[in-house]
């Protein structure tokens, strides 16, 4: 009979490993989507930025169509600059948006995980 304890107990501590090791493959793997998610987090706000600049760019490109002498030219260059300042106005917004929306529900995120 004590030989059976000790086989339940050996068969309940191989099943109790087993589970243990498949727990922690799992939170590693949560933990990876976590970093994982911080770096996109990062990039929102770089695309962000690019875009920005992207805009900024397309703000000073009809320059050179502008003839001084003719202010009837600077009319249509100035509608491309408004849309251009658009562009750079709302990729920012939304590189800023998405980033802050993704670090809020990652903050939460690594909460609950913390208290795994």
């Amino acid at each position: 009979k004590l030989m059976d304890n000790q086989e339940q107990n050996y068969k309940l501590h191989n099943i109790y490993t087993k589970e243990t090791y498949k727990h922690r493959k799992k939170l590693e793997k949560i933990a990876d989507f976590e970093d994982w998610g911080w770096y996109l987090s990062e990039q929102c706000q770089n695309l962000g930025l690019m875009g920005t600049l992207i805009g900024f760019v397309m703000v000073l490109g009809p320059f050179e169509k502008v003839n001084m002498s003719d202010i009837s030219t600077l009319q249509p260059v100035l509608a491309i600059m408004g849309r251009a300042m658009g562009t750079a106005l709302l990729t920012s917004l939304v590189g800023l948006a998405c980033s802050m929306g993704l670090k809020l529900q990652l903050k939460f995120f690594s909460e609950e995980l913390s208290n795994v």
